[in-house]
């Protein structure tokens, strides 16, 4: 970067990659034959994967190996030149966590210590310990993916099998967070003591496909819920009952939503959108509760969802789910319209409980008439939201000329 541009215009460029574990092994096992080393194919292949791609690096550990060993070269002896951690202790470390022995993974931590093994090698080995059994459990082509003999592939694919590809992944999290905090502390043992009960103590991870399922199936078994609070009628009016029945398609004339005007339609049939949606799949109904429809025009219908729901926004957003959202609004409103989800400050969202009131009896209807508000009775659950969020209720005209 320090050599002037008028020189490297006149330079040849060469990028020196590092040499592949397949590459070292297959230079090793020469050098090894030239020079009649008694040493096991294993041992050559844990001697190129440890060099991290240098050749150099390589040659000189076969060097000071076949100097220490002064015969046959052994696998033990790699590890004991090298510092690698036994596949022992990895495979004993996962089998306590499958097996859920607290006691038998803080007994391979004091063994591997009193030894003189380093914990944070032993993190790292772990880490890429589960990442095998991660490959092996998601592919068929492991043996190339996976840099070991082909005995510990079939033992990876075994061990593999007591695991999700959910737990693998937060096992592996887990890891790498240890990893953190013992390089920004002083401490080795303690957070990696830590991190073995907690995992041994975790219940199992069940994915979210799972969870979605025994969602459905636990809304199938019950029954349909009451009204909403919202739906609650005025003082001295009857309630109407709610159709809780899944609404069938209307085959005569349709009615158009053509402008933001007709919100209290919209609003009024919420209820019976999110009761059509749930009768079809009770996790997309329920889903649904927490948006509320924020804006309407000829073509669309804007739902909205406060920033804590974003995950239900984003379950519902997929094609499929929106495609039962809008079958759910033309038959509930009898129109056609495009449904977009959107997230909406807490504000912006109107929520059918704003306009829940007990009015109490006005026996003066002319002044009602000429724009004096009447004396009202603020419902409890209303009451609980203006103390929370400290709010105030604003009036407004009806339809029928009263205010709210």
């Amino acid at each position: 970067h320090k050599v002037p541009q008028t020189i490297l215009s006149r330079c040849q460029r060469f990028d020196f990659k590092r040499i592949a574990p397949k590459d070292a092994f297959e230079n090793l096992k020469y050098i090894a034959r030239e020079e009649k080393l008694n040493v096991p194919d294993e041992a050559i292949s844990l001697i190129a994967k440890h060099s991290d791609g240098s050749m150099r690096d390589a040659q000189v550990i076969l060097d000071q190996i076949a100097s220490f060993a002064q015969g046959r070269i052994g696998l033990e002896d790699v590890n004991r030149i090298l510092g690698i951690i036994n596949e022992e202790i990895l495979f004993g470390l996962s089998r306590s966590i499958t097996e859920r022995d607290s006691k038998l993974a803080l007994k391979i931590i004091n063994d591997f210590i009193n030894e003189g093994k380093d914990v944070f090698s032993v993190v790292l080995s772990l880490i890429e310990h589960f990442r095998n059994l991660a490959v092996t459990k998601i592919t068929t082509d492991a043996d190339s993916l996976v840099d070991v003999g082909s005995d510990k592939i079939v033992r990876y694919k075994d061990e593999a099998k007591k695991f999700t590809i959910e737990e693998v992944l937060y096992i592996i999290y887990t890891f790498s967070n240890t990893i953190d905090f013992i390089r920004k502390s002083n401490l080795s043992r303690i957070p990696f003591e830590a991190a073995m009960v907690k995992l041994t103590l975790s219940s199992p991870i069940v994915s979210l496909d799972e969870i979605m399922d025994r969602i459905d199936r636990l809304g199938k078994s019950q029954k349909p819920e009451t009204s909403p609070p919202w739906q609650e009628r005025k003082a001295g009016q009857r309630p109407e009952a709610v159709d809780h029945r899944p609404i069938t398609e209307d085959k005569g004339e349709t009615k158009k939503v053509e402008s933001a005007a007709d919100m209290d339609e919209v609003l009024s049939s919420w209820t019976s959108v999110i009761n059509y949606a749930k009768a079809k799949k009770i996790s997309i109904g329920s889903y649904l509760q927490e948006g509320y429809p924020v804006n309407v025009d000829a073509k669309t219908i804007t739902i909205g969802f406060p920033k804590e729901c974003q995950f239900h926004k984003e379950v519902l957003d997929s094609p499929d789910n929106r495609r039962l959202i809008e079958e759910a609004i033309s038959a509930a409103l009898h129109t056609e319209l495009k449904a977009v989800l959107t997230l909406v400050e807490p504000v912006d969202v109107r929520h059918p409980l704003q306009d829940v009131y007990i009015e109490k009896d006005v026996s003066n209807e002319d002044s009602i008439e000429k724009g004096e508000t009447a004396k009202k009775e603020i419902d409890p659950i209303v009451k609980t939201a203006l103390d929370i969020f400290n709010g105030e209720i604003a009036n407004r005209p009806t339809d029928r000329g009263r205010t709210k």
